[in-house]
Parts: C-alpha cells; structure tokens; sequence
C-alpha cells in the first residue's frame, strides 16, 4: 500500500517511467511501459475499488439449492497479468489468488506487500533495462 500512498521505496522512479513510458489512453509502446502500466492498473483497482473490476462475482446454486459464490478474474484482466509476468518473470497467478482471496474475505492478508514488491521488481528492472540500452 506503499505506491498507493505515494511512499514507495522507489517512488521518484515510478513517477518518471510513468510520465516517459505510459501514454495517457492506451496501450504502451514498449514492454516496459505496458508492464508499469499493467501494475500501476491492477494496483489501483484494489485499492481503489477494492478489485471489483478485477474479480468477477457470480452467484450460483448448487445442487441442493444452496446458493455459493463464484470468484474468478475477469477475463479482460488477464492481459495486465501477463504483461508483468512476462516482463518480469513475477508469479501472476499467485497474484491472482491472493486477490480473489482477499475480495472473498474482505481481508489484505499481506496483498498490499505482495503489491508493492512486484512493483519494486517491476521498477527496477525497467530502470536496469533502460540504463543498459
């Protein structure tokens, strides 16, 4: 929750990637850029709607008529996970898992962290990529 707040470890450089490498609509034009966009979406989702974007809720009824729900990442989404797993080798299914865990118990159970981290890794490796071009 760090970023969220504007106090992450490497806020100045998320600022300044942002501002050079994500265009105000649409997609980036480089796989840096489309990474610290994906993190920077999914980031804002959770803390800003608390993921309902990203988490698709559907009420079903089982067998005996008791109703259950159903969570699962919302189709459309699944772009912004690849994009930081692809760019950064981070492990977006357990990042998947750990917000659908925490839309279903209304809990962060250590989402927050796991956030921050992958925005740390994500920044770090688009400034070592950029400083070695």
């Amino acid at each position: 929750m760090k970023y969220w707040n504007n106090k992450g470890k490497q806020q100045e450089l998320l600022e300044i990637y942002s501002k050079q490498l994500i265009p105000d609509y649409g997609d980036a034009d480089t796989p840096e850029g489309e990474a610290l966009r994906s993190i920077r979406k999914i980031n804002y989702d959770v803390f800003n709607n608390g993921a309902c974007n990203i988490v698709r809720q559907t009420e079903e009824i089982d067998d005996y008529g008791d109703y259950y729900t159903e969570y699962e990442i919302e189709r459309w989404w699944e772009d912004f996970f690849e994009e930081i797993s692809e760019f950064a080798s981070l492990d977006a299914d357990r990042l998947k898992r750990k917000i659908i865990y925490s839309v279903q118990h209304d809990t962060d159970n250590g989402l927050s962290d796991m956030l921050d981290d992958y925005i740390d890794h994500i920044i770090l490796k688009v400034d070592n990529q950029l400083v070695t071009k």
